[in-house]
């Protein structure tokens, strides 16, 4: 009952900052490109994964490095919108990083029991949120469309 009470309230910690990041998909606030959310994504699924992995090892060992996260990608002509955002998304994913740190700590057989299915639940939702999170992002990433045409009429 350890390891569900620390995981609930951990993962509680990863929702609640997920869903900030989620509001930095305001475009009337925010300004970014697809190279940035896709590279935001990918470190937070990498991650995930690379936690994950942590309780299929029989040997305990926690993440112990701290994780910090910065976009390596260039920023948009330095637009003060985009500059908030890459500010606000890097210290986000950064508290979600440092929560997951704490949920490896879990994998301490000697202190936590957990089954195969429980930590197969626990990021199998992690994972489901993120990919809730990153479709906030996607209706903004792609181009309006300015030309009507009747290329595709059929009559």
């Amino acid at each position: 009952m350890k390891f569900i009470k620390l995981s609930e309230q951990r993962m509680t910690r990863i929702y609640q900052t997920a869903n900030l990041i989620a509001n930095l998909s305001n475009t009337t606030n925010y300004t970014y490109s697809k190279e940035e959310i896709n590279e935001l994504f990918s470190v937070y699924f990498e991650q995930g994964e690379k936690i994950k992995d942590f309780f299929s090892n029989n040997t305990y060992q926690p993440a112990n490095e701290k994780l910090n996260f910065k976009f390596s990608v260039s920023n948009i002509g330095g637009n003060k919108k985009n500059q908030k955002f890459r500010k606000l998304a890097e210290q986000r994913l950064n508290k979600i990083l440092q929560n997951l740190i704490l949920i490896s700590r879990l994998s301490n057989r000697r202190n936590y029991k957990y089954s195969t299915e429980e930590i197969d639940y626990l990021f199998s939702c992690y994972m489901e949120k993120g990919e809730e999170i990153k479709r906030f992002f996607e209706p903004h990433l792609e181009p309006l469309n300015d030309n009507f045409s009747y290329d595709n009429f059929k009559i």
